[in-house]
């Protein structure tokens, strides 16, 4: 029972149906928390294009998954450098 419970925690599998849970309700709640925390940061790098990756080795995915990781970090920095503008332009005037 102990290593079904720690398969569980680690995989963060979903009971689905009528099964019982083999973990308590916080334990449950917090993986459900967690996983969909993940399922989001997923879907951003996909749109960030690391949905179909060309690659072929895994040295290229990597390579795809930095580069999507990066093209994300940098809109987000222009985007707060914009943001910053505007303010100090509001601040001024």
């Amino acid at each position: 029972m102990e290593s079904q419970i720690k398969h569980w925690i680690r995989t963060g599998k979903v009971v689905k149906g009528k099964a019982k849970p083999e973990v308590g309700p916080r334990v449950q709640a917090r993986m459900t928390r967690e996983r969909a925390q993940v399922e989001g940061k997923i879907g951003t790098i996909k749109r960030q294009g690391f949905n179909k990756p060309d690659a072929k080795t895994n040295f290229g995915v990597r390579k795809s998954a930095f580069r999507a990781a990066l093209g994300f970090n940098l809109r987000r920095f222009a985007k707060d450098i914009a943001m910053s503008a505007k303010v100090q332009a509001v601040a001024a005037a």
